[in-house]
């Protein structure tokens, strides 16, 4: 992960300033009331949406009140306090010593998201497409649509990928899947989640059974299609093998 942590500098400036202008057009069509909660509840909401939503209000000439400003203060002193007693963020975030419930929060007002642990689990059992919808439904919940595309597209060509230089290797290929899974799901959760999520975006759990019901239908749909196509294909005149009895009345 070393390689993903000296390009992210790289395209931090402009995916930030992608992010500001896509939001300060977004913002304009908000009620002062609802900018107002985006600056107060700055902890569950992107950076970029916040500082637009702070522009929007001064560009409508609205202030806000000593009252929401100690709220705001107050909250940035807890999340400097908590930031003080818990391990560093970059250290949870360490993609081979991963801390699961970094972020995930019991407030009500927190949005809901399939878990890094859930997308995890999902791009190996299932493969990393199905981690990348699981992701991309992340991100269509945090209005960050944009970044929809290039997920997907990643999913779709890494599993593409992976099981054409499957259909080379000869025996059972379990392990090798499951190896290329891991690498394509450490991409979906860590990098792609950082960089489009964000690693101290906070929420809350959502529950993952319709998703995991739908998986192990369509897997298990996959799985009757090729036992079927073997079995026909063993049962070919092509493959079947002519008696001994036979191949003497032919001569």
């Amino acid at each position: 992960m070393r390689v993903f942590d000296k390009l992210a500098p790289i395209l931090k400036h402009k995916d930030t300033a992608f992010m500001e202008n896509n939001f300060l057009d977004e913002v304009k069509s908000k009620s002062i009331d609802e900018l107002k909660e985006i600056a107060l509840n700055f902890n569950l909401h992107r950076g970029a949406l916040v500082a637009a939503s702070k522009q929007e209000l001064s560009n409508r000439g609205v202030e806000l009140s000593d009252a929401e400003k100690l709220i705001i203060e107050e909250k940035k002193n807890k999340r400097r306090q908590e930031a003080r007693e818990s391990i560093d963020t970059n250290k949870n975030w360490n993609s081979f010593n991963v801390k699961w419930k970094t972020n995930i929060v019991d407030d009500v007002n927190a949005p809901q998201l399939y878990s890094r642990q859930v997308i995890n689990i999902f791009s190996i059992l299932f493969s990393v497409l199905f981690g990348g919808i699981l992701l991309a439904i992340n991100l269509k919940t945090v209005n960050n649509k944009k970044a929809i595309f290039p997920v997907l597209t990643f999913s779709v060509i890494y599993t593409g990928l992976m099981i054409y230089v499957l259909s080379f290797i000869p025996g059972s290929t379990t392990i090798l899947t499951v190896a290329f899974n891991l690498l394509g799901a450490l991409v979906l959760y860590n990098f792609f989640w950082g960089k489009y999520i964000g690693k101290e975006f906070q929420y809350r759990t959502k529950p993952f059974w319709k998703p995991l019901v739908i998986a192990i239908i369509l897997f298990s749909l996959l799985l009757w299609a090729a036992i079927v196509g073997n079995d026909m294909e063993r049962n070919t005149p092509a493959n079947s093998k002519i008696p001994a009895s036979q191949v003497e009345v032919l001569r």
